[in-house]
């Protein structure tokens, strides 16, 4: 489905009732880095616009691509220690930026949709570029493990986004991928900084001593068996619960705007895309005809999959965003598709359709036409939003006092109080009115702020989107005042 199907009139009007909800149980999030994200954010200043914020963070994460393609290409190593520590300050960097970014447009009073796409966009691009340093870090090489780093972050990326579209709102558990699963990523690119990629070559039994059943596998095959367990066993099955707990009647609520509940089958159907986005990339990857992991073709094949998941994943937050029906966006599946096929062709004893020089040369070709449909895709989106918007992306602009009702500060007395409420409507004030609206869970979330916890702010993917209801309001208001000068 194309994303200017997303973009019509009648879509973005649904913008006007945009009210961003997350929920982020993290300690770590809550009690440790949000004082030091606090910190970092006062020395913002107040031109910059969240959206360029996000952007200078991940400018980090295209440095280290560049840096691991330029003196570590063989994903083996060793390279050089600044290498490792370099790669894990930007990581570090990006997480700081992308948490940040949000407090900045709370500050700025410019908060909008088109943060959240901002946002989300690059995280997607992040998934398998991330995976591609953490491969480089542990020395992987161009193996099957590299193609399990490269495609693990856009499993639990796209499924988060796939419950998102569902629910409503962003659930970020005790231990999630964008917090603790950074700083892992940080303390694996560390310690390879300090002790050499060779560390994850060493068995558990060399580094902690024997423990039975483990003690002869590798460093890297437990780290690669615990990224996948940790998937499998444990995010995916929470998203699914969340997803078959609002899809019932009974928890409809997010779903009322969109129309009649779906089914719960249609629901899972809609996970098909990244299944199948995920086969058909192995099977070319994997393939004994093909030569990604014979000729270390790898890092291309990462920027490959950046580009292809990028729209694959930022398309669902656009549905979701504009209210719009689940995009399956089969098209973004024929760039694998071809190569799936042509490498493979031998195994039904018909002649290799796409022999190796054939094959390197189509490699090359899809990398820059998904580069152009990326950009051009996310050119139309931004610009759609944008305009409807009447905002800048990367400026904060102040062409009167219309705007200042849209880029002032937020008003509230407790700058931290207005961190755990989303641009949409305001929650209802007491236990009760909780309790009334939301069930249940509106009882924990009362629980949770009488004790301090801050339940529904957002950690790692910036909080861009949040701000007190009378801020929602005079955004609005300006818009408005600002369409009719």
């Amino acid at each position: 489905m194309k994303t200017s199907s997303y973009l019509t009139p009648e879509r973005l009007r649904n913008l006007d009732s945009y009210s961003y909800s997350s929920q982020d149980l993290s300690p770590i999030s809550n009690y440790i880095l949000q004082p030091y994200w606090r910190f970092c954010a006062s020395f913002l200043p107040p031109w910059l616009a969240p959206n360029t914020v996000t952007l200078i963070g991940f400018s980090a994460i295209a440095i280290n691509v560049f840096t691991v393609a330029l003196f570590n290409p063989d994903l083996i190593g060793p390279a050089g220690t600044w290498v490792y520590l370099s790669c894990a300050f930007g990581l570090f960097f990006y997480q700081t930026m992308d948490a940040i970014d949000g407090k900045q447009a709370r500050a700025t009073g410019s908060s909008s949709p088109l943060g959240e796409v901002v946002d989300h966009g690059f995280d997607t691009l992040n998934c398998p570029l991330g995976g591609l340093i953490q491969a480089s870090a542990m020395g992987l090489g161009h193996s099957p493990y590299t193609f399990l780093c490269t495609m693990v972050g856009c499993w639990s990326m796209f499924v988060s986004t796939w419950e998102e579209y569902h629910t409503g709102t962003l659930f970020l558990g005790y231990f999630n991928g964008p917090v603790e699963g950074v700083l892992m990523a940080v303390g694996i690119l560390t310690i390879s900084g300090i002790k050499g990629p060779e560390f994850w070559t060493q068995t558990v039994g060399e580094t902690l001593g024997h423990l039975p059943l483990i003690s002869n596998i590798t460093l890297q095959s437990m780290m690669m068996l615990f990224v996948s367990l940790a998937f499998l066993f444990a995010h995916l099955p929470l998203c699914l619960l969340n997803v078959h707990r609002h899809i019932s009647a009974k928890h409809a609520r997010a779903l009322s705007a969109r129309g009649p509940t779906p089914a719960l089958q249609e629901a899972y159907s809609q996970l098909f895309p990244i299944v199948a986005f995920t086969a058909l990339a192995a099977v070319w990857v994997l393939s004994p005809w093909g030569i990604m992991l014979a000729e270390e073709h790898m890092i291309e094949f990462a920027l490959l999959v950046c580009f292809l998941y990028g729209q694959l994943s930022s398309k669902v937050i656009v549905a979701q965003l504009t209210k719009g029906p689940f995009p399956f966006s089969p098209a973004l599946l024929v760039p694998l598709a071809i190569p799936a096929i042509g490498v493979n062709t031998p195994l039904f004893g018909l002649p290799i359709l796409l022999p190796p020089i054939l094959e390197i040369w189509y490699l090359h070709l899809a990398l820059i036409l998904s580069l152009i449909s990326y950009l051009t895709s996310a050119t139309a989106v931004v610009t759609a939003f944008t305009t409807y918007l009447n905002i800048s992306c990367f400026t904060i602009p102040y062409p009167g006092s219309s705007a200042k009702a849209m880029h002032s500060p937020l008003p509230t007395s407790d700058p931290d109080a207005a961190e755990g409420e989303g641009d949409g409507e305001a929650a209802p004030a007491g236990v009760a009115g909780r309790v009334k609206k939301f069930g249940l869970q509106g009882l924990g979330m009362e629980l949770k702020e009488m004790i301090g916890v801050e339940g529904r702010k957002r950690s790692n993917t910036s909080e861009r989107e949040e701000g007190l209801q009378g801020g929602r309001e005079a955004a609005k208001e300006a818009r408005r005042v600002a369409r009719v000068q």
